[in-house]
């Protein structure tokens, strides 16, 4: 319900933010033990945190109201920081971490990593320091097709910072790639999926539409 009252009227995030509702929302995302990176959740829907037991739904209802309120109300964000937003998180991004269990956490997750940590300088310290680049080129190489889009523009925008551009690329996945190398090949496999937009001899058709089709009608083929 206070999604779709933000959403319809977003001049009541400000007064919902002075009644203290960024704390109060990232005190029940605290991660407890159960959510280390080396304990799995009690099941792919339950997450536990401050002594109480949000469901999936529920615990993606509070990473969206925090993005929402992040991305609304000035100082929201570096409230969250100071809440240790940043380190509860980051267990989320975990390869066993609750998110990457339902794509639709993951993106909740990733929409508030994008709001609440990207554009506030201090949390992107903080994650920097958490070795938070890492985790989230981590969730990327793990991740269902549905959220890699979006995940990609958050990283985009995570990466314009010079100390998370730098630990981007001493990154390496599991099987030895770099993150470079992890790119290209999302870029080959989206080239594959729309039907070749690229030449047989990889040349791009286009600078300014790169991925844009060579045959007519082919757009119909991805509803």
């Amino acid at each position: 319900m206070l999604i779709d009252c933000l959403k319809y009227e977003p001049s009541l995030a400000t007064p919902l933010a002075e009644a203290g509702a960024v704390p109060a929302l990232t005190s029940i995302l605290s991660p407890p033990a159960a959510l280390s990176p080396t304990v799995r959740a009690t099941s792919a829907r339950e997450l536990t945190g401050s002594g109480a037991t949000l469901c999936a739904a529920s615990t993606q209802d509070v990473l969206i109201l925090l993005s929402m309120l992040c991305d609304t109300v000035p100082g929201a964000a570096e409230e969250f920081g100071e809440e240790g937003g940043v380190s509860i998180l980051l267990p989320y991004l975990m390869p066993r971490g609750p998110a990457m269990a339902d794509k639709r956490l993951v993106i909740a997750t990733v929409n508030c990593l994008w709001s609440a940590v990207a554009p506030c300088a201090p949390n992107m310290a903080r994650f920097v320091e958490r070795g938070g680049v890492a985790l989230l080129l981590n969730c990327l190489h793990d991740a269902p097709f549905a959220p890699r889009a979006y995940m990609l523009s958050c990283i985009a925008d995570v990466l314009a910072n010079q100390e998370a551009a730098e630990q981007a690329r001493g990154w390496h996945a599991p099987d030895g790639r770099s993150c470079f190398k992890l790119f290209l090949d999302l870029w080959r496999e989206e080239e594959a999926r729309l039907t070749g937009a690229a030449a047989a001899d990889g040349v791009l058709p286009s600078i300014e539409h790169p991925l844009s089709l060579r045959r007519d009608g082919a757009l119909a083929s991805l509803n």
